[in-house]
């Protein structure tokens, strides 16, 4: 099994200055190496009739974009797992001044 994580956000807590107002973290898993290698070639194959020279941006880029890069992996297997955390709804002190804390209750959760 090939396992990806990834993260959107910050795990601070500042949020009327600094910090994000939501944290999310994304993990897809592909069965086997054949899978994922459909996947990245699918992508690919957008991103160069797109000419997207680097990763897809979906923050940045059109709303077309996104739904054509999600058709591109439509048929493609894979199982994702997400946590979208509102952080504002988090009043643990302990959870909200230790950043590796913080990280092992979502983790524990997922």
């Amino acid at each position: 099994m090939l396992v990806f994580i990834d993260e959107s956000g910050d795990p601070g807590f500042k949020l009327a200055r600094v910090s994000t107002e939501v944290f999310v973290a994304v993990l897809v898993a592909f069965q086997n190496s054949d899978d994922c290698n459909a996947a990245v070639q699918a992508i690919e194959r957008l991103a160069s009739r797109l000419c997207i020279s680097d990763e897809f941006k979906f923050n940045k880029s059109r709303h077309e974009v996104g739904t054509l890069f999600f058709w591109a992996v439509a048929k493609c297997v894979f199982r994702i797992r997400a946590i979208v955390v509102k952080k504002a709804l988090i009043y643990s002190p302990h959870l909200r001044s230790d950043k590796e804390a913080f990280y092992s209750f979502l983790r524990d959760r997922c």
